[in-house]
Order: structure tokens, then sequence, then C-alpha cells
């Protein structure tokens, strides 16, 4: 297989596998304490210390409607930067980072919507939605509650 297609760090949500792209994560962390934070939508889980840093967290379950299961040793964060803020995004399992060639890409019907945020891609026989406009994803969440996070942090 050749290098040349997109790295991407598969996660898991529930039972389907999503990924980003290598360049839109800083890094991947082990799940600390998490501080909730009153007033905020149910997709803010809350704020943590990542590398001495206090980083907000985002439930990604929350925002694929993704069943919340118990959190356990295999929960990451994945740190990304997000309109000059970092933000951590909660989600049960990531550990790999695969290449996805061209010739990888399924043709699905989406809407201009769904085309716009993700595709589908098929790696070693795994189905991954690949979320292609990050920024585009997370701004379903309400933008004010993005202002609150930087003034706690």
């Amino acid at each position: 297989m050749s290098e040349k297609g997109k790295k991407v760090i598969a996660f898991r949500l529930g039972k389907e596998e999503f990924a980003l792209s290598l360049l839109q994560v800083l890094s991947i962390e082990r799940v600390n304490e998490i501080s909730r934070i009153p007033r905020l939508p149910e997709q803010v889980r809350g704020v943590s210390e990542l590398r001495g840093e206090v980083t907000p967290v985002m439930d990604m379950r929350s925002f694929m409607d993704v069943p919340h299961y118990k959190d356990d040793e295999a929960n990451r964060i994945l740190v990304i930067n997000f309109e000059g803020t970092k933000l951590g995004l909660l989600v049960d399992e990531a550990k790999d980072v695969l290449t996805v060639q061209p010739d990888d890409y399924e043709e699905l019907e989406l809407t201009d919507e769904e085309a716009r945020i993700y595709e589908v891609a098929k790696v070693d026989d795994r189905k991954l939605f690949i979320i292609k406009d990050l920024t585009l994803f997370l701004t379903e969440l309400d933008m004010d509650a993005i202002e609150r996070l930087r003034e706690v942090v």
C-alpha cells in the first residue's frame, strides 16, 4: 500500500468508527477528571487539565446521537485547535492511525450538508466516517457555549 494517501486517526463512538485527519489532531490523551460547568449544552462535558492546561472537553457521543456507554480505560480525548481554542473531543476509543487511499472512498447518496461534513471510506474491512470539515461539524454547538468556555479557560 502506498503511503501517499491521507493519514487519519480512527476513533470509535459506540459501534461506529469515525476518523479525523491526523493534521487536525494535536494530541491523544487519557481521560483525567472532567469538571462539569453548569448551564452548558449536553455536548459540553466540562473542562479537564491536559498537559498542564485547562481544556474544554466536548462529548462526541452527544454530537453523533450515540448512546452513552460507561466511561472506561479505553476512552480518550482528541485535542484539537478550534478557532484559536484548544478543545478536547471525548471518544470511546482512539488508537489507530490509518492511511486512506483515494480508491478507499465509497460513493454514497448523501445530502449536500452531509457531503460537506463527512465522507465514507473502507480501509482494511473497516467502514470509517471521515469528518472532513471539523469546524462545520462543531458549529452545531451553540456559539455562546464556546464563548463561555473561552471565559472559563
